[in-house]
């Protein structure tokens, strides 16, 4: 904890931190005796304003709290306020770990298992996920594939190269034109192959650009950045009673961050 867990609010709205230096109090260039400070709390108590720390111990003097529901962030917070609430001869309330889960749509459901990320991945900058596909894409070289099939082609054409032109030699250049041929073919079939490749990895890109914004929209967590009304829009307001009615039939734990399929 800072020597004070409060800001001062100056007269353009601006939060300034309230700090504390050889007896002298100060925000911004505005400074203050400790009585000078008390006074101005007393007067204007709506110019000052709590930190994360402060505000629950504030809220829980004013309206006294049992229970508390808590996400991740808040919880870390509360871990760290245990000693401070005796300090006000506060009792800290029970925190009770909100429940977490992201819904999954049928669309995004059906090309999930397509996609070799699990959930949390979806998490991650795009960019790095777009790389480590492509890396894992690549596993198949074409170039030494066909490499190897042109010599194959070349071994295999030998011996019926030297049969021909002792029946006519002649056709010793009809042999190799014909050999050379192939390659070509193979060549253009090469291309084809790689045109394919490229078609299904941005495909499978455009499939991973889609989950990630169901999953992770605006990098964050759905539940944090899509409103609930998307989902009341889309399936109709007896949404949450149906989805309620399935969640108590199930073993859920608060300390999980769970996926439900619509």
């Amino acid at each position: 904890l800072s020597e004070t867990n409060l800001f001062f609010i100056d007269d353009n709205d601006r939060r300034l931190k309230l700090d504390i230096e050889d007896g002298k109090w100060s925000a911004g260039t505005n400074e203050w005796t400790e009585d000078e400070l008390l006074d101005l709390i007393e007067i204007h108590p709506e110019k000052f304003s709590p930190n994360v720390f402060l505000r629950p111990i504030i809220q829980d003097q004013l309206l006294p709290t049992l229970g508390y529901v808590a996400g991740p962030g808040e919880i870390a917070y509360y871990g760290q306020m245990r000693d401070l609430y005796p300090h006000f001869d506060l009792e800290m309330p029970i925190i009770f770990p909100r429940f977490s889960a992201t819904l999954i749509e049928s669309g995004i459901d059906r090309v999930l298992d397509k996609i070799p990320f699990e959930f949390h991945r979806y998490g991650e900058r795009i960019e790095d996920l777009e790389k480590e596909y492509a890396k894992k894409s690549e596993s198949t070289d074409i170039e030494a594939l066909f490499k190897d099939w042109k010599n194959e082609v070349k071994s295999a054409s030998e011996v019926p190269k030297e049969i021909i032109t002792d029946i006519d030699g002649s056709l010793e250049g009809l042999v190799g034109k014909t050999v050379s041929g192939f390659e070509t073919e193979l060549d253009k079939l090469k291309g084809r192959v790689y045109r394919s490749i490229k078609q299904q990895e941005e495909t499978q890109l455009q499939r991973i650009r889609k989950i990630k914004g169901q999953l992770y929209p605006g990098n964050g967590l759905q539940e944090r950045m899509v409103s609930f009304m998307y989902f009341m829009n889309k399936y109709g307001q007896g949404i949450w009673d149906e989805l309620l009615n399935e969640l108590e039939k199930e073993s859920l734990k608060l300390d999980s961050h769970h996926l439900i399929r619509l």
